[in-house]
């Protein structure tokens, strides 16, 4: 009897399982559209014709979003229309790379979506040349020094928080000329610090009065930082030496991130398709985060405590000076 009650038991989660696993493995239908760089689409077309770069898709008939392949290997056409499952991104070393580029290296030009492309196909090991078309050096060489870039590399993740950890309020005071040092850590949400995560710092100066100033690289040490195994990052920043007492300086730290949580697996029907990853929001297939925090200072002139004590101190020598001086005889005439 206890035998036959395990036995159900275990076929009532296989069951279960079986179900989850069904639920989760979604089948959509993709369409490819016609990429043109004239449409916007950031892409170039090798000598036999093939689109390396961004693409359009619509999934299941919705609105229209840009994509990149997976797999070199397998070609899909333009205008049709395939099958795939919908399949969650591991969280690991490989999706966290993919992620940095991602994240960090939009393209803004055809050929750096093509070496975006190159890039994300060696992450997953497939490296070049390629056997249905040829590409030119310099795409391939941008792709390869994206790569190492990316190698190790992490991003947040919805959920993550940025805090100050120095100073504790993101608040504190300094003279002009004087550099004040912000530290700030990213934690996941479990509380574990997040490491080798690119952190942007700025710094906009604020007089009592006029325009404000965004400060360069002069005042801001460094610009860009990456979290260390603790998830801390640091930036230093100057206040200028002819900043106006009862200025302000806004210290903001902030960074990013496009997880592509999901991808659209072609080739589990068909193999010689290609699998997809989906960029923007338009397809739901991506997460995209942003955090940042802000700081000041407060630029204030030299401490009035100080400025007694040197008063005081000076008054203090005199007194002893005084004291301690013997007086002299003055000759008298006989």
């Amino acid at each position: 009897m206890k035998k036959e009650i395990a036995l159900t038991a275990l076929l009532l989660g296989l069951i279960i399982t079986a179900m989850s696993t069904v639920a989760f493995a979604q089948t959509v239908n993709v369409t490819i559209g016609y990429p043109s760089n004239s449409n916007g689409d950031l892409g170039i077309t090798t000598s036999n014709s093939y689109w390396i770069g961004q693409f359009p898709i619509t999934v299941n008939g919705g609105s229209p979003g840009e994509a990149y392949c997976l797999t070199p290997a397998g070609t899909i056409y333009e205008g049709s229309t395939y099958t795939a499952n919908e399949v969650t991104v591991p969280d690991n070393s490989t999706w966290e790379a993919i992620s940095y580029i991602l994240s960090w290296n939009a393209p803004t030009t055809s050929e750096q979506a093509a070496s975006d492309q190159v890039a994300i196909w060696e992450i997953l090991g497939n490296n070049p040349p390629y056997a249905d078309f040829t590409l030119d050096s310099t795409t391939i060489a941008d792709a390869t020094a994206l790569v190492s870039a990316a190698s190790g590399m992490n991003v947040a993740h919805s959920g993550d928080t940025l805090t100050w950890i120095s100073p504790s309020t993101g608040n504190t005071s300094a003279v002009p000329g004087e550099t004040v040092t912000f530290q700030v850590q990213l934690k996941n949400s479990s509380g574990t610090p997040r490491p080798n995560v690119q952190i942007d710092f700025n710094a906009t100066l604020q007089p009592p009065s006029g325009p404000s100033i965004t400060l360069n690289s002069t005042y801001v040490n460094s610009m860009q930082a990456f979290a260390d195994s603790n998830g801390n990052a640091q930036v230093s920043v100057t206040v200028p030496s002819d900043a106006a007492l009862g200025s302000t300086i806004q210290v903001q730290a902030s960074t990013q991130s496009v997880w592509p949580q999901e991808y659209l697996d072609l080739t589990n029907n068909n193999p010689s398709l290609q699998n997809i990853i989906g960029i923007g929001p338009a397809l739901c297939l991506t997460v995209s985060t942003s955090i940042s925090i802000t700081g000041f200072i407060m630029v204030t002139p030299e401490s009035a405590i100080g400025a007694l004590s040197m008063i005081a101190a000076f008054a203090a020598a005199f007194l002893i000076y005084t004291k301690l001086k013997r007086p002299t005889k003055k000759a008298t005439n006989l």
